[in-house]
């Protein structure tokens, strides 16, 4: 990094806090192609599941990520509240924001796509997204070429 990017980041750090100046860092660009390089698949393992077959696409979505940014909101606002530990929270902030950051933007492809097919209106939807035994299901029907 420059000096004169050094200084923007740090200027950016003060006024907009540090996830902004994190956001604007080529490491977290190259975090990203890290996590979601299609050969890798990371963040799909994590996230989501797609399958897909000769006439639909199906992508359910896992519950567990909810459920583990839900306990990390319970801890930090139990530390808040309740403890009141500052080393605590310099721990469990930067945890919990990246972790929002990663499955924030792993969906965000998962939501484009199913955005574009209820445009469309080939999506149908099932389950919920709190249900371990059935979890939340995006079923896109493919579209029919008209080769005839």
């Amino acid at each position: 990094m420059t000096p004169s990017e050094l200084a923007i980041a740090s200027r950016n750090w003060l006024q907009f806090g540090w996830l902004s100046a994190c956001l604007r860092c080529e490491a977290v660009r190259g975090l990203g192609q890290f996590f979601w390089d299609d050969e890798r698949q990371f963040a799909m393992s994590l996230f989501y599941e797609r399958q897909e077959t000769a006439d639909a696409v199906t992508i359910t979505l896992k519950p567990h990520s909810l459920y583990l940014m839900l306990v990390m909101l319970a801890v930090w606002l139990g530390n808040d509240f309740l403890l009141k530990s500052a080393p605590i929270a310099q721990i469990i902030m930067p945890i919990f924001i990246v972790f929002m950051v990663i499955r924030f933007f792993s969906l965000v492809r998962i939501q484009r796509e199913v955005l574009v097919a209820m445009k469309q209106g080939r999506v149908t939807t099932q389950g919920s997204k709190f249900s371990f035994t059935n979890p939340f299901r995006y079923v896109i029907q493919k579209a029919q070429s008209s080769d005839a």
